[in-house]
């Protein structure tokens, strides 16, 4: 990137056309112009906002809020109606159907609204009542095309030709965009907008980088993070400080519509990669070690269960959501647990993923093996136990009217290689809910369990229901190899504890208390200092973000985020101008489209 260049602009309909001076305006010597039919409308911090057209972005800044608010309410009127009129001649067996669909989706959202305002507070009302407008707001667009297609648009049309025709091409001013270096004629800043994914930055736990120092027996030439548990998502944390940034992403978005090409605000996010977070699943180290000492394939699928249904609450450490940052595409994590004692005796693991851990403890790795889409891929080992886990997960985010919801796209394996036993597994999906008031996550939907041997776990992750119910609930239940009735049974909450109950030579046992994850500390992992690590390591490539978001300085932090983030796409661009396949540094991808740590424990025996 050059930086900044003023740009004298003109919006007139849909189309907004660019000058390098008001004087070139006057002579009509135009730069360029970009059709707003399919744009998308982004805000900014500061004063900057973003157009998305054609997959490339164009950043601009306005001299003040002032200025920039009134570019955004006229650009974003401006799309609006370019979109209503692409909608006269609609395809009617396709996107009427939908259309109606969407109406009536809006239409239960609002009723919802409605019920649940009747019961708020004053404040708690009045967020409710912006969401609403916005929604309304969404909702009539939807009907509009709905009318257009039937061909009574006319009125319609002429009205918002009236709202939006103003005098002179509606605007025109100075405002300053950034230029790419390898800018076409007459074109202005080609920035392919990296994503959610959901975009450039979904929900889930970090670890704050701190600068203290602690000293490991036996690795005495390695330094290691002291581990804080602030992560942000603390009560309070919510973003009415930021609502018109919210209320203006809630306006671009459709029930139904993929987050990937929405860029969220620097605020939202939570202090640590997503790659990091991925590592929870192992919070509880002797959980994981523990599968292969039991005896039986029955014994061994409920200590997998006990594992599995407690990896989840250690991802948050608040009641409010956050959102971790997106990896970089060759951005990589590392840590270890120690499960023996602190003066263990047991030689490093020289050969394995993290090189500094010992034997027996249990050491991961996690890898952003893809951007589009975005893949994090991520492994698990013991040593000493001889167990191992591969997995990967593409997140896919979607909004849903009154929250986000993010599928978990992938699976997992695991393998106790001195018993050639091996179980795959699948993840629930996440939903960040009251996304205007204070954000909370839950989880959601069914997953499985299946072990070589035959037998297998359903587990259900439920959502809480609109009025009443229980929040973070979850179930599951055990079957035997060809079996259709489960021989154990759990439930609980996977924020909370778990009771089970099971079936013995006919007899039911329990309900008993299975574990309470409120009562079992979580293993802190064991993180190089940021001195020590590699430069693509999550905690030294997010440290500029982590420090500023810290201090609350979300300015800072969104000036280390898009730094990043723009590293990321000069590099693609490079690859792509060059013919050059990106090679990903610890992961293949098999025949089955599985992930796998090029050295695993079991190509190591």
């Amino acid at each position: 990137m050059r930086g900044w260049a003023w740009r004298w602009f003109v919006l007139q309909d849909n189309i907004l056309t660019y000058y390098t001076s008001k004087e070139k305006r006057q002579i009509g010597e135009k730069r360029g112009q970009l059709s707003l039919q399919l744009a998308l409308l982004n805000i900014e911090e500061d004063c900057n906002f973003s157009l998305t057209v054609d997959e490339h972005t164009y950043h601009f800044q306005a001299p003040d809020i002032v200025e920039r608010d009134k570019w955004v309410s006229e650009l974003d009127n401006a799309i609006r109606n370019s979109k209503v009129n692409n909608q006269l001649f609609i395809d009617e067996n396709g996107d009427i159907q939908r259309r109606i669909e969407e109406a009536e989706k809006y239409l239960q959202l609002i009723e919802k609204i409605h019920i649940e305002t009747q019961n708020s507070s004053a404040t708690e009302a009045a967020t409710l009542a912006t969401l609403t407008s916005g929604l309304i707001e969404n909702g009539a667009e939807g009907a509009l095309m709905l009318r257009a297609a039937a061909g009574n648009s006319s009125s319609v049309a002429s009205d918002d030709k009236e709202r939006n025709d103003v005098s002179d091409g509606l605007t025109s001013a100075d405002i300053r965009i950034k230029e790419n270096e390898a800018a076409s004629l007459g074109s202005i800043s080609v920035s392919h907008q990296e994503t959610l994914t959901s975009s450039d930055d979904e929900f889930h736990d970090c670890d704050d980088v701190s600068e203290h120092r602690i000293m490991m027996s036996g690795q005495e030439n390695i330094e290691f993070m002291d581990e804080e548990n602030d992560r942000g998502g603390k009560e309070g944390e919510g973003v009415e400080a930021h609502k018109s940034v919210i209320l203006h992403l809630i306006k671009q978005v459709r029930i139904g519509m993929d987050l990937t090409t929405v860029v969220l605000p620097t605020f939202i996010l939570e202090r640590r990669s997503l790659l990091e977070m991925y590592s929870d699943f192992f919070a509880h180290p002797e959980f994981f070690s523990m599968i292969p000492t039991f005896s039986t394939p029955r014994e061994r699928l409920i200590a997998v269960i006990k594992w599995y249904l407690t990896s989840f609450h250690a991802g948050r450490n608040g009641s409010v959501a956050k959102k971790p940052y997106n990896p970089i595409i060759g951005e990589t994590f590392r840590c270890f647990w120690k499960t023996g004692p602190s003066n263990s005796t047991s030689p490093l693991n020289k050969r394995g993923p993290v090189p500094w851990s010992k034997e027996d403890d249990v050491c991961f790795l996690a890898e952003q093996v893809s951007h589009h889409p975005p893949v994090s891929a991520f492994y698990a080992e013991s040593i000493e136990r001889r167990i191992q886990f591969s997995g990967h997960i593409w997140t896919k985010s979607q909004f849903h009217g009154l929250s986000i919801g993010v599928e978990n796209i992938g699976n997992g394996k695991l393998e106790l290689l001195d018993r050639n036993e091996s179980y795959e597994l699948t993840f629930p999906s996440g939903y960040c809910r009251s996304i205007l008031t204070v954000p909370w996550v839950e989880l959601g939907g069914e997953t499985r369990v299946t072990s070589s041997t035959g037998y297998r776990a359903d587990v259900k992750f439920h959502t809480k229901p609109f009025m009443g119910g229980k929040m973070h609930k979850v179930s599951a239940q055990c079957f035997e190899p060809n079996k259709k009735k489960p021989f154990a049974e759990f439930e609980g909450e996977w924020n909370a504890d778990f009771h089970w109950t099971e079936t013995v030579n006919g007899e039911k046992r329990g309900p008993n208390e299975f574990v309470d994850t409120r009562k079992i500390p979580t293993s802190r992992k064991l993180v190089k200092s940021i001195a020590q690590q590699e430069p693509t390591e999550s905690r030294r490539l997010w440290k500029e973000v982590t420090e500023n978001l810290k201090i609350n300085d979300i300015e800072k932090a969104t000036i280390g985020k898009r730094r990043l983030e723009q590293k990321q796409r000069d590099e693609r661009k490079y690859r792509d101008e060059n013919k050059i396949t990106y090679q990903q540094k610890l992961f293949t991808k098999n025949a089955k489209g599985d992930w796998r740590y090029n050295n695993e424990l079991k190509s190591r025996s």
